[in-house]
């Protein structure tokens, strides 16, 4: 019994470990190699209106603390930091979204860095 307990305590850690470290390293994997489908969007940013983004006709709402980053992978260098109004129109992105109240909220982007 002990060890069915220990063993439950251990994956459920293990679990809440993995669901925390996800996007503190998603900064580092390159556009286009993101798990999963479901919840993503890649194209290019059609407008910019305030906080919210359209992709390929797609809306996506920018929350104030939404974490941006630029992917340089494509030219050999490591990412950077970027910010909200790095998010203008003609740049290819990658969002992961939520829907929250029927609008997709982004939990993250991805631009393609220069």
């Amino acid at each position: 019994m002990n060890m069915v307990l220990t063993l439950m305590f251990g994956m459920t850690l293990l679990w809440s470990v993995a669901s925390v470290a996800h996007p503190q390293t998603e900064r580092y994997i390159p556009i286009g190699q993101s798990p999963g489908t479901a919840d993503l969007v890649r194209g290019t940013i059609s407008s910019q209106d305030g906080n919210q983004l359209t992709i390929d006709g797609m809306s996506v709402v920018l929350e104030e603390h939404t974490p941006v980053w630029f992917d340089r992978t494509l030219f050999g260098r490591s990412g950077l930091v970027g910010h909200r109004a790095d998010c203008r129109a003609g740049r290819f992105v990658e969002v992961r979204y939520h829907t929250m109240d029927g609008e997709h909220v982004a939990r993250w982007v991805k631009i393609r860095g220069q």
